[in-house]
């Protein structure tokens, strides 16, 4: 068995990169923030701060100032001009605005508002004069790109934002585009105007798509961040013009907290805002919270979502927050939030680190747990099998097992304080990040309804009832050898290194077809009992055969089975060593097995000449 152990070495090494998808993240300890109301804000949007700590606020067809001392005044806004004239060339106080919604300050104390019904960007000078930096352009639909600023058309623009140079950058919703001013006055798209379907990531950021941007802010080297609304996700734009998504699944709803911020679900986010640490805040409008993204990726609530209205000196996660829209960073760690009402969050003294809950689906039902990525999608678990689990806090940091974790032959019940119970009995632990355990059903337990749990160092989850059968069999093909709409399970000649797969399939992986008389191995998970028996957590250190007779068919051929067990020198996976039939037909064939007499539920095929 020799050369079993070397092919099953190499599948386990396969499966860890294409399943466990491992990383060197520590949870970073999310800041704990007291909650206080500093004004009413019935119908205020967007919020700005200057150097010396003046808070602006888009409030009514006004921009209002609180200074450092709590003064309030208005700053634009509030003038009677008919006939066209909207106050250019004045004082801003006697300026008409038509619905601003963004504001902006500069390091020299220029401010910009986004006139969202004005289709206009107006620029407030240090003295109070008032004139038009971008829009509304012509009425043709021409947008003006390459041209002055103000000859270009805006569409309800919603967000504004300055860098350190003095450009200009437009969340131009109605265009579903961002757009930049330059120090000379010309305007450019610099993210959006695609009308593909596809979001574009990856790609320079004017072929993306962006639908209905709401808030843009910009770092200090030069990355755009766009609060991408109705994709429920907030988008980065690099200084070389490629965009990614750095928040949000795609998927409008609530989850993903303590977890990596891609996989998190957010929704209708507006405000954006990233600190000097690069940290990045999310107002998530239609979640009534603001949710942080931090340096190691992971997403974060750290206001909102709790009933205590206004919720004033109390920690910020208890408090309410009403479709919040704007977000501003003060000193000192301060965070001004504008909602139904404009909220000061100060940070606490002591991290906060919450105890571990499971995932929903956006629909709010449980979905967390799931059979091991790759290995088919079940609704039921099986004894010894492989499952997934899906959730917020659930681990401290991100790693798979190492050899100094096992017990002798034994598989670790706890990784850095992370451990999971199912059916009372401790499970085995293989792989712990904040969003996802990877572990292995224990064998000594009872079938049917079992309840489920997780526990760190914080706290233990509520039960997650599963359902434990004797076997939930499943062959290995993970989402990396789906090509088009042939899924391929994973199998390997005797050399252990080719893979059955079409010629150059996988760049840079060797592959090619089979043909009748190779010897390939299959490998799986959920196959039931062996004899002799091998209970779950144990490496295997002896061949073992299925207690279920296990058939395998290439279309309707059945194939010879060599060795039909668990996989010796590792845990919890089994191997079959198969004989490629001769077939009258070659191409991509269907495969499928049966144990038991019973069919398995994968839609499979592998590639034979």
């Amino acid at each position: 068995m020799k050369q079993h152990r070397n092919l099953m070495t190499h599948a386990w090494t396969v499966t860890a990169m294409l399943i466990l998808a491992t990383a060197s993240r520590l949870l970073a300890q999310v800041p704990g923030y007291t909650a206080t109301t500093v004004g009413n804000l019935v119908g205020g949007y967007g919020i700005g701060l200057d150097t010396n700590g003046n808070l602006y606020i888009c409030y009514g067809n006004l921009i209002q100032k609180i200074s450092t001392t709590g003064t309030v005044s208005t700053v634009a806004g509030g003038g009677q001009n008919t006939g066209g004239l909207i106050g250019d060339g004045g004082p801003a106080t006697s300026a008409t605005l038509s619905y601003p919604i963004g504001v902006a300050v500069d390091s020299a104390g220029n401010l910009y508002i986004a006139e969202y019904a004005g289709n206009r960007i107006r620029k407030v000078s240090t003295i109070g004069t008032i004139t038009t930096v971008a829009g509304p352009g012509s009425t043709n639909g021409a947008l003006g790109d390459g041209g002055p600023a103000t000859s270009a058309t805006l569409s309800g623009p919603r967000g504004v934002a300055v860098d350190s140079a003095g450009n200009v950058y437009i969340a131009d919703s109605g265009h579903a585009r961002v757009r930049k001013v330059s120090l000379d006055g010309t305007i450019a798209t610099v993210a959006g105007g695609s009308t593909a379907s596809a979001l574009g990531d990856g790609g320079p950021a004017t072929s993306a798509a962006l639908s209905n941007p709401g808030g843009v802010t910009v770092d200090s080297a030069g990355n755009i961040y766009i609060a991408d609304s109705d994709h429920n996700r907030v988008r980065q734009v690099s200084p070389a013009g490629i965009i990614t998504t750095v928040a949000g699944n795609g998927t409008g709803g609530y989850s993903g907290d303590g977890g990596l911020a891609t996989i998190a679900s957010i929704n209708a986010p507006w405000g954006v805002a990233v600190d000097s640490a690069g940290t990045i805040y999310i107002a998530d409008h239609s979640n009534n919270r603001l949710r942080i993204v931090t340096a190691d990726g992971n997403i974060n609530t750290i206001a909102g979502g709790g009933s205590n209205s206004p919720g004033n000196n109390g920690p910020a996660t208890g408090a309410s927050l009403s479709s919040p829209v704007g977000v501003a960073l003060g000193s000192g760690g301060k965070v001004y939030v504008s909602a139904s009402s404009l909220r000061l969050l100060t940070p606490s003294a002591t991290p906060v680190v919450p105890a571990p809950s499971f995932a929903t689906d956006p629909a709010g039902a449980p979905a967390g747990v799931a059979s091991a990525s790759g290995w088919g999608q079940f609704t039921q678990l099986g004894l010894g099998s492989w499952i997934s689990i899906y959730g917020s806090y659930l681990a401290p940091d991100s790693r798979s097992w190492a050899g100094t974790d096992f017990k002798g032959m034994n598989a670790p019940t706890s990784l850095d304080g992370t451990s999971v119970t199912i059916g009372g009995q401790p499970a085995f632990i293989s792989y712990i990040s904040p969003g996802q355990i990877n572990a292995q059903v224990p064998t000594n337990i009872g079938t049917g309804v079992q309840p489920l749990t997780v526990t760190t160092s914080t706290g233990t989850t509520a039960v997650y009832p599963v359902t434990v059968n004797p076997s939930e069999p499943g062959l290995l093909a993970p989402a990396s050898f789906l090509f088009g709409f042939t899924q391929y399970v994973v199998a390997l000649f005797q050399d252990g290194v080719t893979f059955v797969l079409p010629s150059g399939q996988i760049a840079g992986v060797p592959s090619r077809p089979a043909v009748a008389g190779d010897v390939i191995t299959l490998y799986g998970i959920g196959f039931g009992s062996v004899v002799p028996n091998t209970p779950a957590g144990q490496i295997v250190q002896t061949t073992t055969t299925l207690a279920l007779a296990f058939h395998l068919f290439f279309q309707s051929t059945e194939a010879q089975v060599t060795y039909a067990g668990l996989a010796p020198g590792v845990v919890g996976l089994y191997q079959f060593n198969v004989t490629v039939p001769k077939l009258s037909a070659g191409g991509n064939v269907p495969l499928t097995f049966t144990l038991g007499g019973a069919s398995g539920a994968q839609a499979l095929s592998i590639a034979v000449e």
